[in-house]
């Protein structure tokens, strides 16, 4: 809801800002994949922090290393 809302008005840092919370307060892995791959799309995408979003795909994949999607993020990021 508050995520949409956010989206909506373009208010991209306050939205990293409210992911970020999401997952200190979320217990399950998948949930937490999940909206960690969303952070970390924001990042790369919309807010252009490469390393920031660098970061999040490294977490998701030593969560779990089968997340293909983690995989060829990072292999597209520089560095």
């Amino acid at each position: 809801a508050l995520d949409r809302l956010l989206a909506m008005e373009g208010q991209w840092a306050r939205l990293a800002e409210l992911l970020r919370k999401e997952i200190e307060l979320s217990i399950d892995q998948n949930e937490i994949n999940r909206i960690r791959f969303r952070l970390a799309s924001l990042l790369e995408d919309t807010l252009a922090r490469p390393e920031q979003a660098a970061h999040e795909y490294r977490a998701i994949l030593e969560a779990d290393a089968s997340q293909g999607a983690a995989v060829a993020a990072l292999e597209r990021l520089p560095g």
